[in-house]
């Protein structure tokens, strides 16, 4: 699955434009195929508070003052360090 980054306000899922900042993050993270326990640690290891992996990526950062590019990048991020250990 590919991600689109076409802002800071909007990640598009794969061909359908999809945003991505409006569906759980717990559906987010199984459709580019990264493992929810690695989101939610990068998360909170980034400060991030939320309380549920039910929430969209648009109100965990609105609620903690990010845009939904930074929440994905800290994913993204710790995902790919996961996968080079």
């Amino acid at each position: 699955m590919r991600i689109f980054i076409t802002n800071t306000a909007h990640l598009l899922l794969g061909e359908k434009d999809q945003c991505a900042t409006t569906i759980p993050l717990k559906l987010l993270v199984e459709k580019v195929g990264v493992d929810i326990d690695i989101a939610v640690k990068a998360l909170i290891s980034n400060y991030i508070q939320f309380n549920s992996t039910d929430e969209s990526l648009e109100n965990i950062a609105t609620n903690n003052n990010v845009s939904p590019l930074d929440l994905y990048l800290m994913i993204r991020n710790s995902a790919e360090l996961a996968n080079n250990v």
